[in-house]
């Protein structure tokens, strides 16, 4: 039970660390090394888990049943039928979905204000990741949507909300946020 919490800890503290590192560095090299740390601190204890979360013998079922996966959204059917056309084995569905939850979050958010996000992410968001993966991974891409969106690419973030909604339908909630500009 202990070393739960040291591991999590151990993914708070790191992660906390390279986000500040990744906002404040002088050098674009240094900078683009915190974030692909940040990911692999988030990244591989995901990848690395074995019956963690609740859904996770879900997911499991889903990824070795083609009945079951007919109740599951558009976009996460695309992955599960392409790694099953590659004969893969259901582990690398949470290393494909781990990689998209993480992936916009740490690759693809602005500079400024990156520590905040990282650590708000973290504290509100990096646990549920573990439970609820396909939420999690359309959330990610809404992050990145109202990311890009209040930085004025309104078109590209269109967009990326339309990928966020191919993977969970509660989303689609978001959409008057998007309306407020015509308000």
């Amino acid at each position: 039970m202990i070393e739960t919490f040291i591991l999590y800890n151990a993914i708070l503290l790191l992660s906390v660390l390279f986000a500040y590192y990744a906002e404040h560095s002088k050098t674009r090299r240094s900078r683009i090394l915190a974030r692909y740390s940040l990911f692999m601190v988030l990244f591989v204890p995901s990848v690395l888990r074995y019956d963690i979360g609740t859904d996770y013998s879900f997911y499991v079922d889903a990824y070795n049943s083609f009945f079951l996966l007919s109740d599951y959204e558009f976009g996460f059917r695309i992955i599960v039928n392409l790694l099953n056309y590659f004969s893969l084995p259901p582990q690398s569905l949470f290393v494909f979905t781990s990689f998209l939850i993480y992936a916009p979050v740490c690759f693809f958010f602005k500079r400024e204000g990156y520590f905040f996000k990282i650590t708000l992410y973290l504290l509100l968001f990096y646990l549920y990741s573990y439970n609820v993966i396909r939420n999690s991974i359309a959330l990610s891409f809404l992050l990145l949507a109202l990311e890009t969106y209040f930085s004025g690419d309104k078109f590209k973030a269109y967009i990326i909300y339309a990928i966020a909604c191919l993977f969970h339908y509660s989303i689609l909630f978001f959409i008057p946020l998007f309306l407020l500009d015509f308000i």
